[in-house]
């Protein structure tokens, strides 16, 4: 055995963050013992998703996870890196330089996204990957220039052909599955959280397309409640993107005229299925907050439809929808709201049935500042606080 020719590869998995699934081949640490390694048996194999991507993972750490999907807070050695019980030294798959390889993802509940394969090689087998190491070396689908592959809904054995790079020799690497589910912005008019991405002087906030109220089963414990931009319910008053918080600039960001058919842009940067509702609420001035009983009020028609719901295709792409905004609506101020109730998971119908999209649901939002004025005359931007053509066109298309 030529070890420079080989690499050597132990892998983990850091879990879907909202359905269930495990890194089949090569085994994770979790799934060794399925393959009849003298490992541990992990029952919950399928569940390394960071204590929960919505509550625990994005609102309580940040974003960040243990690189083998443990809860990021958890006391050191974590359960499935070096020290803890999961690891046993093992190497799992012998791979040889630049070869394209073939991985197995096992998805046993399914919420749509993309997979993302990363390695990183450490010296010996006491050292731990760090997840910079990983983030510097995603791996590129075979035969393509993506690092991202886009799963369809089912529930099912994945097999992903991925090209190793042709300078990587190790005789000890860490091989990482991140799977990542569905997330989106309202992008036109654009939210709160997301305005700094179009040239205005904001508060950058880089999980802009992840307001989702907590997580699902942090809204259902709040009883289906929600903050109006996303944020928790119980998150406390004034919450992050709501007026007191550090989102919040008092800038609006579009001037309609009342009767007008709007087209709104959502970005879907990974597709939960579903449909989307767009509301809109008056308030006085710029100190005062909307209320989700007076978006809910204001909820808007889709153009043409009679109908306020628009259902998603099963894309990852910006959604153009027209709505029609009504005719006796003015204000000098309004919060225009998206929200976006999720279809892909299973739940008690009303009928009595089981099914996809049936019960509670993954719910996203977001909240624009606007002014409505009438037909006469379309008055100036009070409060725009950079005109775009202030960013490069290049620029913008960084920033999104």
């Amino acid at each position: 055995m030529v070890l420079t020719c080989l690499l050597l590869v132990s892998s983990y998995l850091v879990g879907p963050a909202s359905g269930h699934g495990r890194l089949w081949d090569p085994p994770c640490r979790a799934t060794m013992w399925r393959w009849g390694y003298n490992t541990p048996a992990d029952y919950n194999d399928n569940q390394l998703f960071c204590g929960g991507k919505d509550q625990h993972q994005q609102h309580d750490m940040g974003g960040k996870c243990g690189i083998c999907g443990d809860p990021y807070d958890e006391p050191q050695p974590r359960t499935h890196e070096i020290g803890g019980p999961y690891y046993k030294g093992i190497i799992v798959s012998n791979y040889t330089v630049g070869q394209e390889i073939e991985v197995v993802v096992t998805i046993t509940a399914n919420h749509l996204g993309f997979f993302q394969f990363k390695i990183c090689e450490v010296p010996g087998f006491d050292t731990e990957a760090t997840q910079e190491c990983l983030d510097k070396n995603i791996l590129k689908l075979a035969g393509s220039d993506s690092t991202k592959y886009y799963i369809t809904d089912e529930v099912r054995d994945f097999v992903v052909n991925l090209q190793l790079p042709e300078d990587l020799e190790c005789e000890h690497c860490v091989f990482q599955l991140v799977a990542v589910s569905g997330h989106g912005r309202l992008q036109d008019p654009p939210c709160r959280a997301s305005m700094w991405r179009f040239g205005y002087d904001t508060l950058p906030d880089y999980t802009d397309n992840q307001l989702f109220c907590g997580g699902k089963d942090h809204e259902e414990d709040m009883g289906g409640k929600c903050g109006i931009c996303g944020d928790p319910y119980d998150e406390p008053q004034p919450r992050t993107h709501e007026i007191g918080g550090p989102y919040y600039k008092g800038y609006l960001v579009q001037n309609y005229t009342s009767g007008e058919v709007v087209t709104v842009t959502v970005n879907l940067t990974a597709n939960h299925l579903g449909f989307f509702q767009f509301k809109i609420c008056p308030v006085e001035g710029f100190e005062t907050e909307a209320t989700q009983e007076c978006l809910d009020d204001g909820i808007l028609e889709i153009a043409g439809t009679g109908s306020t719901d628009y259902y998603v295709t099963d894309e990852t792409k910006p959604f153009y929808v027209d709505v029609q905004l009504p005719t006796d609506l003015e204000c000098e101020h309004c919060v225009f709201q998206w929200r976006y109730h999720c279809g892909n998971s299973w739940g008690h119908c009303d009928n009595g049935t089981d099914g996809m999209g049936c019960g509670p649901q993954e719910e996203f939002y977001g909240c624009a500042d606007v002014s409505v004025h009438p037909p006469a005359g379309r008055e100036p931007l009070e409060f725009f606080p950079i005109p775009l053509d202030k960013i490069s066109a290049e620029e913008e298309k960084s920033r999104l």
